[in-house]
């Protein structure tokens, strides 16, 4: 896998340590059934890559996918419980990322949905 040009080897391999460290806590956190701190350690790993392969590596487009995909169905399965504070994580998570990366929350209260970029 081509890493982005420039990038010392010392980097490249701290940057591969990192995010073997983010897969893994992502993996045992969705095991445990901790979907949000999952969620975080996939954004992580997500921004790790970003800097190591360059946002246009089809690597980084596959996790912000799946990422985005997260996002929503954990924004939903909230809002039918009807728990307010993971809204505001989401809320917060989803304004981060510009469209079309930015998951789309259309059935979310006027006062819970993300900023417009």
């Amino acid at each position: 896998m081509a890493n982005r040009p420039g990038l010392a080897p010392d980097e490249v391999d701290d940057m591969k340590r990192r995010l073997r460290q983010h897969d893994q806590m992502y993996a045992t956190m969705q095991q445990q059934g901790k979907p949000f701190e999952a969620l975080e350690h996939l954004e992580k790993g997500l921004f790790v890559r970003k800097e190591l392969h360059g946002p246009d590596h089809p690597e980084v487009g596959k996790v912000c996918q799946v990422f985005t995909t997260s996002c929503n169905t954990l924004a939903m399965n909230s809002l039918q419980r009807g728990t307010p504070r993971p809204h505001l994580f989401l809320s917060a998570c989803a304004a981060r990322w510009p469209p079309p990366i930015r998951p789309v929350l259309p059935h979310w209260p006027p006062h819970l949905r993300p900023p417009r970029v």
